[in-house]
């Protein structure tokens, strides 16, 4: 946990730390992350849609420019 100036960025800064791990585990496949995280691999784009919404980028994950 790195320290932020509110509670809700503390927040964000996890669930964005927590995001990329579980992108990392799960290969960048976003089904699998709906799965850990919501039990359904179908809901897919809404881990997508809060990823994007994190500020996370998958180019800048798998070292892309």
């Amino acid at each position: 946990i790195r320290p932020q100036e509110t509670l809700n960025g503390v927040s964000q800064d996890v669930e964005r730390q927590y995001f990329i791990r579980l992108w990392e585990q799960e290969d960048g496949d976003f089904g699998g992350m709906a799965r850990v995280l919501l039990g359904d691999a179908t809901h897919a784009r809404k881990v997508q849609l809060r990823f994007n919404q994190l500020g996370l980028k998958v180019r800048e994950l798998r070292g892309e420019r």
